[in-house]
């Protein structure tokens, strides 16, 4: 009976947390789908949440999808079918969604039966009429006249297409935008996100209104940018890992920057929450206008990392053909590029880790490693190249708790052209809320690279005694040596 009470006694408490605590989801790693890296994001009309999945949890080019969750944090619909790091899906009037299928260089119409029932493949030999291809379209909606406004990333320009592809307005000369919308007024908002500014123009492609920021506190590749109903806008300035929200003066009149890693998108809801889609954290949140999380989805499985660096690429232990703890990652890569587990080539040992490439983005190895804040390591490897027409080098970006990069990354010089073996070293001291290094063995450009004998050590006093005790040994042997010197002439 005591504990029959006990229960029912602490019934009225749970009922009281269940109504005012956060409504935070996280649902178990034997999902089905997962959200990885959500860019794009909408709340629909039935209150659901609509997400472009980027997929890549760890770099690599799969998992991009496009999920509906509804308020419970259940995923309610999805569609998969070889999406390639979509960037966005927006609702049609007919009910269908368009999606910017980005590294496959296409849009789709798709259907809630999940049906392709238009995509730009159908233009002929894949080109719009001024016979030029979407080249990494991150971002399509339809505006108010049945067309669709196109953020073409790699022309560097907005676009206002029909289904045929014939072009109606275009504004070029930006640098890498994102995410531009169609005002009321007739007007066009984008995020020139390379240029580190977000523009207002008009019909005529005039500029009317920009915001970089300040001289001390300015934006740092924004990825998109609202206009919201008391004329303010609201900007996700993605490199600086907040949203802001300022008046056309360029006051920033509120913030959001609690632990957020390159924010994609922001919207502000009806009842004045934000919505944010957190992309490197894989998770979406709804934010109140005093900063607090009502809302959160995030169902990613927990990342474990192995203690044990393993830099010289021989084992393969679970026999998978490639060497363990390293993977491939492409998922920023765009242009064709392979991985190879190299017998023929190699420092010491039997194996080295090649990447043949000829693109722009970037592709590489990389590794997890965990580590300490404010300690400092030592990271030493070997590169070799053939008709590399671009670089390659080691980078070690640091990742949170929930795989976001905090700090700045550690990079080795570039490695160029044609060349033997080179030895390259970086030391480093992770920052504050890092628990992990993630070493990238990196190309961009053109060209055959490999990788081979890298090491990561931990830097500790011994090695620190040992500098000094050989700089002393050193200069103390200098010291000798000119007083010998004096004494025999």
């Amino acid at each position: 009976m005591m504990k029959r009470g006990l229960f029912f006694g602490c019934l009225p408490l749970l009922a009281a947390f269940l109504i005012f605590a956060p409504k935070i989801y996280s649902q178990n790693s034997q999902t089905e789908v997962v959200l990885d890296r959500p860019f794009g994001i909408e709340r629909l009309e039935n209150g659901h949440f609509l997400i472009a999945d980027g997929g890549g949890q760890d770099w690599t080019n799969q998992g991009s999808e496009i999920i509906e969750v509804d308020q419970q944090g259940k995923v309610v619909w999805s569609y998969q079918d070889e999406l390639v790091f979509a960037h966005s899906a927006e609702p049609l009037v007919n009910g269908n969604f368009l999606i910017a299928d980005t590294t496959n260089d296409r849009l789709l119409e798709i259907n809630r039966d999940k049906e392709v029932v238009w995509s730009s493949e159908s233009w002929p030999n894949g080109k719009l009429v001024d016979d030029t291809r979407l080249d990494y379209p991150n971002d399509a909606e339809e505006i108010a006249n049945g067309h669709f406004l196109v953020t073409d990333r790699n022309h560097d320009r907005v676009l206002e297409i029909d289904r045929s592809g014939m072009i109606y307005w275009q504004k070029k000369q930006l640098n890498q935008p994102h995410n531009a919308d169609r005002l009321a007024n007739g007007n066009t908002l984008i995020s020139d996100s390379e240029n580190d500014q977000v523009i207002e123009v008009n019909s005529a492609g005039q500029v009317v209104w920009s915001y970089k920021g300040e001289e001390d506190n300015p934006l740092y590749w924004p990825r998109d940018v609202d206009q919201l109903e008391n004329g303010h806008y609201l900007i996700t300035d993605a490199r600086h890992h907040r949203v802001i929200e300022v008046t056309t003066d360029g006051e920033i009149v509120w913030e959001y920057a609690d632990f957020l890693s390159f924010p994609y998108e922001a919207d502000r809801l009806a009842n004045g929450n934000t919505l944010i889609s957190d992309s490197s954290h894989a998770r979406v949140i709804e934010v109140t206008p005093e900063g607090k999380i009502v809302w959160e989805f995030r169902n990613a499985s927990e990342r474990k990392d192995d203690t044990n660096f393993l830099g010289s690429f021989e084992k393969d232990k679970d026999g998978d053909d490639w060497p363990d703890n390293w993977i491939r990652g492409n998922l920023l890569a765009e242009g064709q590029g392979t991985f190879g587990w190299e017998k023929n080539v190699f420092k010491d040992g039997q194996r080295s880790a090649r990447i043949d490439y000829d693109g722009t983005g970037q592709i590489f190895w990389h590794q997890y490693y965990p580590v300490k804040p404010g300690s400092k390591y030592d990271l030493i490897g070997f590169i070799k190249s053939q008709d590399l027409d671009g670089f390659a080098r080691f980078e070690v970006v640091f990742v949170d708790e929930l795989g976001g990069q905090v700090g700045l990354t550690a990079r080795t010089p570039d490695h160029q052209r044609t060349t033997k073996w080179t030895r390259y070293e970086t030391i480093f001291t992770p920052p504050e809320k890092a628990i992990a290094a993630d070493i990238w063995c990196l190309v961009e450009g053109s060209g055959t690279v490999w990788f081979d004998e890298i090491s990561l050590k931990q830097v500790g006093w011994q090695r620190i005694l040992g500098i000094k005790l050989s700089l002393g040994i050193i200069v103390g042997g200098v010291i000798i040596a000119l007083i010998l010197n004096k004494l025999i002439k």
